[in-house]
Order: C-alpha cells, then sequence, then structure tokens
C-alpha cells in the first residue's frame, strides 16, 4: 500500500485545481457558460457539474457516505 502524503498529495492537487478552474470560470457571463458548445456535457456549466458530481461521489466513498447522482446530474444552477 501506498504511503498516506501521496493521497494527501492528490486531494490537495485537486483542490488546488477546482479553485483555480472555478475562479476562472467565475469571470465568464452565466449566457456564456451554459451555452451549447457541442462538448460532451453541452456546456462549460455541464462539465463543471461533471466535474463536482466526480469528486461528490468519490468523497463519498471516501467517507464511507454514497453520494448517489447520475454523472450529467446538475446539482446547481448557478455558480
Amino acid at each position: 500500500m501506498q504511503n498516506c502524503d501521496y493521497y494527501k498529495t492528490m486531494a490537495q492537487y485537486n483542490h488546488w485545481m477546482n479553485q483555480k478552474l472555478y475562479a476562472t470560470c467565475s469571470t465568464i457571463p452565466d449566457d456564456k457558460r451554459r451555452e451549447d458548445l457541442g462538448a460532451f456535457f453541452q456546456s462549460i456549466h455541464g462539465t463543471l457539474n461533471h466535474i463536482l458530481v466526480g469528486d461528490r461521489i468519490w468523497l463519498g466513498r471516501f467517507t464511507h457516505s454514497p453520494f448517489v447522482a447520475k454523472l450529467d446530474q446538475i446539482l446547481y444552477k448557478r455558480l
């Protein structure tokens, strides 16, 4: 089994990148962020929600508190 420091580093990296990503995307006007760009999750907003759902699912696994959601579920209408 790997050292716990590795997992802490990966968690810190995930947090850091999420902060940067959400901060950058918060400067995009709401209508542009929701615009269907033909991407897998349609819009930037849909992609951000997908990342959030994935993080919540993994956190639920780590804490033994399952988070049940579809990967394309929109959790929050506004960022």
